[in-house]
């Protein structure tokens, strides 16, 4: 049985994905995905969120308290580990939840300002997006459509089929060098379908590329905590202050102050409460 709010109301932020089990270093599990760390940057922002997820029903939401969750069933979360080494981060897979029916979406949903869809384990299927096109602004953050995994559940590139297709549908996408392995040919070979493609660099900040320009853009220097989720944040923060003010450079200026504001804190504790004053 599907799980949704008593009242659904309209929503200006609207995340799609499935929330996982993340194990920390300690070997602890908490919340995590793309679901939970974009609807709560949007929500930190002043927006009100909703997000269309896929998690058991034993799941605990409480820390996504003022978001409007539509939860659908699953057997069992997908559960992720994440190692940082010197050379990059090495993410394992060792459950995974079932794929997402977005004609599940409610319907005072569908016009929502900004739909965010980050699919983590290829639960969303690409051609749906075409269902979306009622939405004033499309974020994709398409790492799941990016990755395999083998049987030990330690993930690998793959190449995404689907992306000549897709990507022009959508009015930004944001992925990290590390999705690609730092192949900027690859990367290349995207930006003319993309309308607007943000390559996070972690400390080095971001590469923005729209309209036959290239940029980059620093990121502030801070003393890091947890990086775990910082892509999820830049990209609700990117999506957030594009739906609003249109300007694809200061957007990445603008997630580049809340991604690394949010990385100096572990867990959900980093959030700038000034940051629109940076916008």
């Amino acid at each position: 049985m599907e799980m949704v709010p008593q009242t659904i109301s309209a929503r200006d932020y609207v995340v799609i994905g499935t929330l996982t089990e993340d194990i920390d270093p300690t070997g602890n599990i908490h919340l995590g995905g793309t679901a939970s760390y974009a609807a709560l940057t949007a929500k930190a922002l002043g927006l009100a969120v909703g997000v269309l997820t896929v998690a058991t029903p034993e799941t605990d939401l409480s820390q996504l308290k003022d978001v409007e969750v539509v939860r659908l069933d699953t057997a069992k979360n997908s559960r992720f580990e994440n190692i940082y080494t010197d050379s990059g981060r090495i993410q394992y897979l060792y459950a995974r939840a079932d794929d997402i029916d977005l004609a599940k979406l409610p319907p005072v949903w569908k016009t929502a300002p900004i739909v965010h869809v980050g699919p983590l384990v290829n639960e969303v299927d690409p051609a749906a997006i075409a269902t979306l096109r009622e939405h004033n602004f499309i974020g994709l953050t398409p790492q799941g459509w990016m990755r395999t995994w083998d049987e030990d559940g330690k993930i690998h590139p793959i190449e995404w089929d689907a992306a000549l297709e897709t990507l022009p549908l959508v009015d930004a996408t944001v992925i990290s060098a590390e999705d690609v392995g730092h192949d900027w040919s690859y990367i290349e070979r995207w930006v003319p379908y993309c309308n607007i493609l943000a390559v996070t660099l972690g400390r080095s900040g971001v590469t923005v590329y729209h309209n036959g320009e290239k940029r980059t853009i620093p990121a502030p220097t801070v003393i890091e905590s947890d990086a775990t989720g910082a892509g999820d944040v830049f990209a609700s923060a990117y999506f957030s202050h594009m739906g609003q003010h249109k300007d694809p450079w200061r957007a990445a200026k603008f997630a580049n102050y809340v991604a690394a504001h949010f990385i100096t804190q572990p867990g959900f504790k980093g959030w700038p409460v000034d940051a629109w004053a940076h916008g």
